[in-house]
């Protein structure tokens, strides 16, 4: 259940702004001003149900729907209204006239709601907020201690690092204090959010204060990384003892990367996907370290189980500017790999790879005649994703395979056959299975 908590967030976001209408838009019959007018509704369920398609157009209803919003965030009569508020504002967001408001009303339903569900959406709203909900600092350091639910203190982790996070200049100390301790809490989750928080926020200064702080944070993370008992967050902490240069001997930094790497062969699926995510957000800070981890990455594509190969190909694909022909090299010879879920994971990264690739398109295209469909498929799905430098080759074998191939190979060649044939500006737009 590891990728539960990061899986949740997203689908949380997505929920609210995936399909969102335009302000002039309908929802369920009514127009956005109508759905506003039964915010003043004595049902609560009316507004329940107002609040719920309010969030479904999205940043265009903040100007008018974020004022009434922010009056039921306190609103005592209802749980469920005041949660669904508190969550419909993280999701359309606030005016900046609104802010100081929202964020007020916000941090006291955190302070003083006795509702988890409402404190964890309140959060959950300051931390969309992002910088100017500052001012919501204390009352997350505060919601990080609260000892009878753990998502509440994994959540106030995340929304601390986005609410005190300021590009370019020096972490907020109270933050790397409180995130600091809570890489020892007693929930695997809530340790994992630290180390992604602090890691976000950047490393504390060399000069007073700030380096005392330094220094803790260093020691807790080297402790995590020794006594952790779940190893996905022991990567995690050696890869943010990298990214934040806190170690800054040789040969810690080298014990860390390749402790890393072993990883990617740990007997746990959790632990390998974990470590190929770990390896695409070190890139910002220590491109040294993931290409020494490259050819490890590359062997993850034939992982036997596919949410590990996966993971492999998402990470490989945002690095490809540090694969070195010899890399891409290796990725090609997975294409004869006897393991077809192996042969696909590398037709599919192939594809992604730019131009990089178009050396391979040859193989590519021989791909297409795989016993396996879902191999035969993966290296459609790549040739359409490599575009015109493909046409020439790949287009006389995909028409083959629409008119007499395999059955369930052909709605994946004539996909490919229909990109190829069109402007070369339309194939760049037109999403494909293999990318989504």
């Amino acid at each position: 259940m590891r990728l539960l908590w990061t899986a949740l967030a997203i689908l949380v976001v997505a929920s609210g702004v995936s399909h969102a209408q335009s302000r002039n838009g309908m929802v369920d019959g009514k127009t956005l001003d109508q759905w506003i007018k039964l915010l003043k509704s004595r049902d609560p369920s009316v507004v329940e149900r107002a609040i719920q398609n309010i969030t479904k157009f999205g940043p265009a209803a903040r100007s008018d729907a974020g004022p009434e919003l922010i009056k039921w965030v306190n609103d005592p009569r209802d749980v469920a209204v005041r949660s669904n508020a508190a969550f419909a504002i993280g999701v359309i967001g606030l005016d900046s006239g609104d802010v100081r408001a929202g964020v007020t009303a916000l941090v006291r339903c955190l302070n003083n709601d006795n509702q988890r569900v409402v404190r964890f959406r309140a959060i959950y709203a300051l931390g969309k907020l992002g910088p100017d909900a500052e001012s919501a600092t204390p009352a997350l350091v505060s919601a990080m201690r609260d000892s009878a639910a753990w998502e509440v203190r994994a959540s106030a982790a995340d929304a601390l690092a986005k609410v005190t996070y300021r590009q370019g200049k020096p972490p907020m100390l109270r933050a790397v204090t409180a995130l600091t301790h809570a890489l020892s809490d007693r929930a695997a989750q809530v340790r994992l959010q630290a180390i992604l928080a602090l890691a976000t926020v950047g490393a504390p200064g060399l000069v007073g204060e700030a380096r005392a702080i330094r220094a803790d944070e260093t020691q807790a993370l080297r402790t995590l990384v020794r006594k952790d008992k779940d190893k996905g967050n022991a990567v995690w902490g050696r890869a943010a003892l990298l990214g934040l240069k806190l170690e800054q001997n040789p040969a810690d930094v080298t014990k860390l990367v390749g402790e890393i790497g072993k990883e990617m062969t740990n007997p746990e699926l959790e632990v390998r996907v974990q470590t190929a995510a770990a390896l695409g957000a070190l890139v910002k800070t220590d491109r040294a370290a993931v290409r020494g981890l490259l050819p490890g990455l590359v062997g993850m594509l034939a992982d036997k189980e596919q949410t590990a190969a996966q993971a492999a190909s998402d990470t490989l694909v945002h690095v490809k500017d540090l694969l070195s022909d010899r890399d891409v090299d290796r990725i090609d010879q997975l294409l004869h790999s006897s393991r077809a879920s192996a042969r696909a994971a590398a037709a599919q990264t192939l594809g992604l790879l730019g131009d990089k690739s178009i050396r391979y398109i040859g193989d590519l295209v021989a791909l297409l005649q795989d016993p396996e469909s879902s191999v035969a498929s993966a290296a459609c799905d790549a040739l359409a994703n490599i575009g015109e430098p493909a046409k020439a080759l790949a287009l006389p074998a995909l028409n083959q395979i629409v008119i007499s191939g395999p059955y369930d190979v052909r709605p994946s060649a004539l996909r490919a056959l229909i990109r190829l044939s069109q402007p070369k500006a339309e194939q760049q737009n037109v999403p494909n299975k293999a990318t989504r």
